[in-house]
């Protein structure tokens, strides 16, 4: 191996059994002591936290310097859930799914067909309710700011 890098067998065995020189050993005690935070926190602690809790022992370290001992360590918290997507959208090209009920969404006359939809009120100072209606469907028709009532002409999805 000394021949392949081009070093001397003796330089190479003074090279391990060399003590670490002050420098490194300065380096590598902050690694010990974010060891010692991260561990006694359940290993859920990130950078930011593992700082405060340093600075509040009386470390003198600086936030970035925590990161890049952290990452040289592999030393990493717990990051917080990914969420999905806020919205979908609709391929154009999917079909529908079937009707598996078979439902009938055609109105022949006035007050055959009761369609409404509710939502959830401003909460009052005392309560907050759910404010939800059946009323009679027309068209294009709604009763109060928060009800919206539609008698759908056929049962297609949007």
């Amino acid at each position: 191996m000394c021949r392949v890098l081009g070093l001397c067998p003796s330089g190479y065995y003074a090279w391990l059994s060399r003590r670490p020189s002050e420098p490194a050993k300065r380096a590598a005690e902050p690694v010990v002591k974010i060891r010692e935070v991260f561990d006694g926190n359940r290993k859920v602690y990130g950078r930011p936290r593992i700082f405060a809790d340093l600075k509040e022992a009386g470390e003198k370290i600086g936030e970035k310097r925590v990161g890049r001992l952290m990452r040289q360590e592999g030393i990493q918290g717990a990051g917080r859930r990914k969420r999905g997507p806020k919205t979908t959208r609709r391929n154009k090209d999917a079909r529908p799914a079937p009707d598996l009920v078979e439902r009938e969404c055609t109105a022949g006359g006035p007050d055959q067909l009761w369609v409404a939809t509710s939502r959830a009120s401003r909460p009052r100072p005392a309560s907050s309710s759910w404010r939800s209606s059946w009323m009679p469907g027309a068209a294009g028709s709604s009763a109060g700011p928060w009800l919206r009532i539609r008698a759908p002409s056929s049962c297609s999805r949007p």
